[in-house]
């Protein structure tokens, strides 16, 4: 065992260090950033990739006034209805 910091007193066998300074476990994942991190187990570094987003359904705004518009929910563009 291995002290994680020299500011916790907590100690771990092996670890990566997440966004919040804290230890994550080897294979925890974690979204930070619009990002999906790993602890990665062989090289006990954080491996980041971008979100994959899911394919949206085209939709038709039908109401009078209303326009297509895009709008960030999650880190993924979203397209509603909206005036």
């Amino acid at each position: 065992m291995t002290l994680f910091s020299t500011s916790s007193d907590l100690c771990v066998s092996s670890c990566c260090t997440g966004p919040d300074g804290q230890p994550k476990q080897n294979g925890e994942t974690w979204q930070t950033n619009c990002k999906q991190c790993t602890c990665d187990e062989d090289t006990q570094s954080v491996q980041c990739k971008p979100l994959t987003c899911p394919t949206e359904e085209p939709i038709t705004c039908t109401e009078e006034g209303e326009v297509l518009v895009k709008r960030k929910v999650d880190c993924c563009d979203r397209p509603t209805c909206g005036e």
